[in-house]
């Protein structure tokens, strides 16, 4: 990870984390999770759509530039 300066609202540079951002990819749903013991089809398929989720946040919010990252913190109150 590289340091890389960043401008702040009120003008003062700020040092913040810059990487290489990679992109990920859900795994594949594999068959054998349908056959499990106490857990429906139905609820796997659920968790699933909530991984692919989680997954497809993830990529969304790496892929923003450090400065928007910034900015969108701090509007939260962080």
């Amino acid at each position: 990870m590289l340091r890389a300066p960043v401008q702040s609202t009120r003008g003062e540079n700020v040092s913040t984390l810059a990487f290489q951002f990679e992109e990920i990819s859900a795994r594949e749903l594999k068959p054998e999770l349908f056959e499990l013991d106490g857990i429906s089809r139905a609820a796997v398929e659920a968790h699933y759509k909530l991984y692919e989720g989680y997954v497809n946040k993830r990529n969304e919010i790496l892929s923003q530039e450090p400065r928007d990252l910034l900015r969108a913190s701090r509007r939260r109150g962080r």
